[in-house]
């Protein structure tokens, strides 16, 4: 734990950026491994994680369409680090590789619980369940 507060604690996005720019258009996996950082490095306090670096260090130029759109989905992507049970992860990987989120009613018993039930798992972005389930 206390590894992760120094790290934290020594994590400048600015020095990030540089080191970016130092290695080049690079993917993250290079970028981490070169660096030393981690994955929660780029995500912990609102950072905006790999494609604010990418931007700031001039390698991502596609417009933002929704600033604070953008900065909640770094927010979440940061949120989701911690998961490590495999049906969730298993389950997320379907959801990006699907063409389309699924749909509420296309989802099994177990994904309809409610969010806060023990044994929920997580639908993506299901169209809205007429108990007030998202």
């Amino acid at each position: 734990m206390l590894d992760n507060v120094k790290r934290s604690l020594g994590f400048r996005v600015r020095e990030a950026v540089s080191e970016l720019r130092d290695l080049g258009d690079v993917g993250l996996r290079d970028f981490l491994g070169e660096t030393g950082r981690e994955l929660e490095d780029l995500y912990e306090g609102g950072r905006g994680g790999w494609v604010r670096l990418r931007r700031e260090a001039g390698y991502e130029r596609r417009p933002v369409d929704d600033v604070q759109e953008d900065g909640k989905l770094a927010k979440a992507i940061g949120r989701m680090l911690h998961i490590d049970d495999p049906e969730r992860l298993s389950f997320l990987r379907e959801v990006l590789d699907a063409p389309s989120p699924p749909k509420w009613a296309s989802a099994d018993a177990r994904r309809q619980r409610p969010r806060d039930h023990p044994d929920a798992v997580p639908l993506g972005v299901p169209e809205r369940d007429p108990r007030g389930f998202a």
